[in-house]
């Protein structure tokens, strides 16, 4: 198993072929650190490159060619990766000088240590190891690379000598060494790139030690697009940070008290996550602390002692016919008592339940006082009950999910009226000058006024031949409007008889998202949209970690200030759990003209940390970088019904309501009409593709770079929901073309 990937390989890592010509090989997403000469006379190897400082790394895939590598570029600085069409001009290839380091033939991939300054590592003689990489460092010193160690070897003695080492549980596949010699940079076969300290002693032939300052796992996307993602640690603190469309990449291992091996997601360890600390990493000195490693501990020992459910009966995919099914249930583990379990289904809603004799409603918990077993009786949904087909009933608690099937067998209930529930946000107007946003209002107004004149065509008037998609359409819009013209734009859209507009406070969000929990049921769609400010909460450490800001937020974002004029992701997600039926969040939000700290800066990693580990039942759309597609800009405009200076819309909204709207994204889905949150994700994923030299976001990008406004592109980041049940989110329905 190397680097998430299983196959064979030769001696001199090509890959094994065997009788066929076929490669005896399957490639994973992980990035392949194994190496290969590209000049066998120089020693030279495939890309792995640093800069002096060694924050930069320039990397060259395995599985690419030498006309076609795969290459990319990691910034520490920045806890950026790019693809690179080029080698940096700030990075250097390590040092393996061949009248130095003895010919790759002698040693590499093989068992026998390297041969340097002409001297043979003795003191690894008989041992057992496979030798993969040489880096040459200041003071007569090498980094020496195997399969099991990474070694300083020095030889400024007349002898090689093993100055320090540490173990590894993934080969050591390349390395390279800061200028200074301070750093050394290794890829491992895990697909992991790790950053060691060495520290030596009063002289250059002193012993040394070896620190692991910063492991940063690299891997492509599981959307196919040939994107890569990265999630970035600290081992001697827990501190960490992700790339914003980054996915359970990594875990911690750890022993429960019954001597079960759990694993713990980083997202269930968000009181760890630093972005700003993992990008001092280089520069600070992390020595050893007993504190943090004993928090660090005792963090994943709590995270890995929730409530466990096991499911007693009915058995496994048991045919039910009746609405109201008993189930029984076996809850042990953990230490608190009592806890709390709620019941839900595959559709995404939450079932009401009677226990004890009690009823509880849909969004009442199941109070657990001892562990033991608990009976109750759920009643299925009614959108459970339309098909002869597997139901999912789920138990909550802690934010994990035991799911159980059964087969509804019994009398099919007809589909209630689909109808659409959206709560749509836009913050122009803010009470700090330096805040004020053009075009927030406008991304606001345009996504309402396309559900408006939807359900006028197809309901109210019946001009459009195609069927509606729902029966009824409820608009919250909450629009702190900077413009006489945006106002009466709202005016126009209250008269439409399915817009309420609302004073824009956070109070009135909270009460129309508490007014949707209440109407909606299993075969709705929800849609909460907000475009605005937003930051990185500097007061959570665990939980609401990102702070939606309301008009009037104060300009210092005091303590006081964002608990009462911000939405905090917590409160969103507690506000969003009890609605049923699909559930779609779209969060536009930290704009470059903001008076926002870029430190600060609204952080998308954090928010799919959070809302994946707490919302399970919908599907987010963030815009993917701090400052970056919230351009609060005029380039592009959705609607040219305005005056020319009011024209104008965030692009990450831009792009958006093209996708609604546009009819080829229509028929991407091999359905002709009808546009999914999938056709959507698919239409941005290419309007963002920084590879396309013409695609509309890249062609805009140029044109701000070229007026000196620092800008780059990244994939929007798009989060299915974790909900079992089948089918996409239909979100409209288009005339087909022609």
């Amino acid at each position: 198993l190397v680097g998430g990937m299983a196959g064979a390989i030769n001696l001199d890592g090509t890959p094994y072929t065997g009788d066929s010509g076929a490669e005896v090989f399957a490639a994973a997403r992980a990035f392949d650190f194994r190496d290969r000469p590209t000049d066998r006379n120089t020693g030279a190897m495939l890309g792995f490159d640093i800069s002096p400082d060694a924050s930069t790394v320039y990397l060259e895939d395995y599985r690419g060619t030498a006309g076609a590598p795969i290459a990319l570029t990691f910034n520490v600085d920045q806890l950026k990766l790019d693809r690179a069409d080029a080698r940096p001009a700030n990075v250097a290839a390590p040092k393996r000088d061949p009248l130095i380091v003895d010919k790759l033939a002698n040693w590499w991939n093989g068992p026998k240590p390297p041969v340097i300054y002409g001297l043979p590592i003795d003191a690894l003689a008989g041992v057992r190891d496979t030798y993969r990489t040489v880096a040459l460092a200041p003071d007569k010193r090498a980094i020496v690379g195997s399969a099991t160690h990474v070694r300083v070897v020095g030889y400024s003695s007349g002898k090689a000598a093993v100055l320090c080492q540490l173990r590894v549980s993934a080969e050591a596949y390349r390395a390279a060494v800061s200028d200074d010699g301070s750093l050394a940079v290794v890829g491992h076969s895990d697909g992991t790139l790790r950053w060691y300290r060495i520290d030596k002693g009063g002289d250059a032939g002193a012993a040394c030690r070896l620190s692991q300052l910063l492991a940063v796992h690299i891997r492509q996307t599981d959307d196919g697009d040939g994107g890569w993602v990265w999630a970035a640690w600290q081992p001697a603190t827990g501190k960490f940070a992700a790339d914003p469309r980054a996915k359970d990449l990594v875990a911690w291992q750890v022993a429960s008290a019954d001597g079960q091996i759990e694993t713990v997601r980083f997202a269930d360890l968000l009181q760890h996550y630093a972005p700003d600390a993992i990008k001092t990493s280089l520069r600070q000195l992390i020595a050893p602390r007993p504190d943090a490693i004993a928090s660090l501990e005792k963090s994943i020992h709590d995270a890995v002692d929730p409530l466990r459910i096991m499911v007693l009966t009915p058995d496994e995919n048991a045919d039910v016919d009746s609405e109201t099914v008993k189930f029984d249930i076996k809850a042990d583990g953990g230490t608190t008592w009592p806890r709390e379990i709620y019941v839900s289904t595959g559709s995404g809603g939450r079932a009401a339940k009677l226990v004890a004799g009690k009823k509880l409603t849909a969004n009442e918990p199941i109070a657990v006082a001892a562990p033991g077993i608990v009976q109750m009786q759920v009643e299925l949904p009614a959108a459970e009950r339309q098909q002869h087909r597997n139901v999912d009933v789920c138990f909550s608690a802690d934010r994990r999910r035991t799911c159980h099937t059964v087969n509804w067998a019994g009398a099919l209930q007809a589909p209630p009226p689909r109808r659409l529930h959206a709560v749509i946000v836009g913050v122009s107007a803010y009470k700090d000058p330096a805040m004020v946003l053009n075009f927030a209002q406008n991304d606001a107004l345009d996504l309402a006024r396309i559900f408006v004149r939807d359900y006028q065509s197809r309901v109210v008037d019946k001009s459009s031949k195609i069927p509606p998609d729902y029966a009824s359409v409820s608009i919250d819009l909450v629009v702190a409007a900077g413009s006489d013209v945006a106002k009466g734009e709202l005016a126009e859209l209250q008269k439409s008889g399915v817009v309420r507009v609302h004073e824009a406070t956070i109070s009135n969000i909270a009460s129309a998202l508490g007014k949707v929990a209440q109407e909606a049921d299993e075969n709705d769609l929800t849609l909460f949209y907000f475009s605005g400010h937003g930051l990185l909460n500097p007061y959570r450490d665990a939980k609401g970690l990102t702070a939606l800001l309301g008009p009037d937020i104060d300009g210092n974002y005091s303590k006081e200030s964002l608990e009462r004029d911000a939405l905090s992701s917590d409160r969103l997600i507690a506000l969003m759990e009890p609605i049923a039926g699909e559930k779609l969040v779209i969060i536009d939000a930290c704009r470059t003209t903001a008076s926002i700290s870029g430190e600060r800066a609204f952080d998308p990693a954090a928010v799919r940390l959070e809302f994946e580990r707490n919302l399970l039942t919908a599907d987010f759309f963030f815009s993917a970088a701090p400052g970056q597609y919230s351009l609060d800009q005029g380039e592009l405009a959705f609607a040219d019904t305005r005056p020319k200076d009011e024209q104008g819309n965030g692009l990450f909204t831009y792009a958006l309501l093209k996708s609604l709207t546009e009819p080829a994204v229509a028929v991407t889905s091999g359905k002709p009409g009808r546009i999914e949150v999938y056709d959507v994700d698919r239409y941005m994923r290419g309007f963002f593709d920084g590879h396309d030299a013409e695609s509309a976001a890249t062609r805009l990008i140029r044109r701000l770079q070229e007026q000196g406004i620092a800008v780059s592109l990244q994939q929007p980041v798009f989060v299915p929901s974790r909900r079992r049940s089948a089918g996409a989110t239909v979100i409209r329905t288009l005339d087909p073309p022609p």
